[in-house]
């Protein structure tokens, strides 16, 4: 929807990626013109559309298809080599069809890849199909339902149309924006740009900085699938709650605590938004 919050977020979110290197052009793309207008409004349709969702489906089929692959997301509590099957009693099976299978199921899919192989049995595994399938099938349909129901009952919350020549004060982004525009208001290199590309590098960096800690330390740390705050990964936890609830507090201020001309105000002294 064209509304003021829409076209002043579009506004606020193109002049934050500005400050970037290359942000020129990354604006310029974004919007297809010096400023916002119709253009940018036919760019962010196709974009969220189109393009978003292609690309994540592309990257969600990759990343199935290496769980399948690798075998599983799941590793042994033990792998030092004590319980694992000799490679010289690992032989080749060269006639399978002189074997007998005992299996009350289907095979969906057999891909090529290594595998674990340990000296004992697995009982506490079930197959995805269709055990996992069935079950996020009937999530998916109950949350679409709720969605449904949702969107029919509450209008959405819909401002004034769009006006270029008399913006909102404080011209505020999304909410999932605001704690980035927080962070901008104290400087704009350092919280557009630094501080969110640091952030991006440490969550990719993580399953890395997980074993070289693990291998520095000299730990030996057992799968704890299951567990929110395992006592084995106090660091990795702390190091997340804390980035979480700074997030968390950015939004907080930047929706309840920014007034007019982006000063600190109280909540209750802030002015009702909406209409035009």
């Amino acid at each position: 929807p064209w509304d003021q919050l829409a076209y002043w977020g579009v506004k606020v979110g193109t002049e934050i990626a500005k400050i970037a290197p290359g942000g020129e052009i990354i604006r310029g793309l974004l919007l297809g013109d010096n400023e916002v207008g119709g253009e940018a409004l036919i760019r962010f349709y196709v974009l969220h559309v189109a393009l978003l969702p292609a690309v994540l489906s592309i990257f969600i089929g990759i990343h199935f298809f290496r769980i399948r692959k690798d075998g599983g997301l799941a590793k042994p509590d033990d792998t030092s080599g004590e319980k694992l099957v000799p490679q010289s009693e690992c032989g080749e099976v060269r006639n399978a069809s002189v074997f007998k299978s005992a299996r009350s199921y289907q095979l969906v899919e057999i891909v090529k890849g290594n595998e674990p192989k340990v000296n004992e049995e697995v009982n506490h595994m079930v197959f995805s199909w269709p055990k996992l399938i069935v079950r996020e099938l009937i999530v998916f349909v109950l949350v679409m339902a709720v969605l449904s129901v949702v969107s029919i009952v509450y209008d959405a919350p819909l401002e004034g149309p769009a006006d270029p020549i008399h913006p909102t004060n404080p011209a505020k982004a999304p909410w999932y924006f605001l704690g980035l525009q927080e962070l901008v208001s104290y400087h704009g290199l350092l919280g557009g740009v630094i501080i969110p590309g640091l952030l991006a590098g440490l969550l990719l960096l993580t399953p890395y900085i997980e074993i070289f800690v693990e291998t520095l330390l000299g730990l030996k740390r057992g799968n704890i699938s299951g567990v929110y705050f395992g006592k084995e990964r106090l660091l990795e936890n702390s190091l997340f709650m804390t980035i979480f609830i700074a997030g968390v507090l950015f939004i907080i201020i930047g929706s309840l605590f920014r007034g007019a001309n982006w000063d600190f105000v109280y909540p209750w002294n802030l002015p009702i938004p909406g209409g035009h």
